[in-house]
């Protein structure tokens, strides 16, 4: 994949996402457990999918990445019931796949 710092591997990004899916899902037990750093773990999840916009030019025309980090920012800021975030984090984790699907596939 084509970055604004050059190549990079397709095998590479697709691993990145993986571990970006791993990442969503620890928001779930952190909420769980009322963890005092699950708000800056959110945010700091924002800042990096937002940073990723600009490093791989992936939302020119497609809105998933901030799909994402809305719905990522809903969950920082609402009280949410623990099925309503949990079937949130899950649509970002479908997101986030479809977005690996077109890194690897290149389009």
């Amino acid at each position: 994949m084509n970055s604004q710092y050059g190549w990079i591997p397709d095998k590479t990004c697709e691993n990145y996402y993986k571990k970006l899916v791993d990442k969503l899902f620890k928001i779930i037990p952190l909420k769980e457990e009322n963890a005092d750093t699950v708000e800056v773990y959110i945010q700091d999840l924002i800042y990096e999918l937002v940073g990723n916009d600009d490093v791989f030019f992936l939302s020119n025309d497609d809105s998933r990445v901030i799909d994402i980090v809305s719905i990522l920012q809903s969950i920082k800021n609402e009280d949410m019931s623990h099925a309503e975030y949990r079937r949130a984090i899950f649509k970002c984790i479908t997101l986030t796949n479809q977005l690996c699907e077109i890194v690897v596939s290149g389009g």
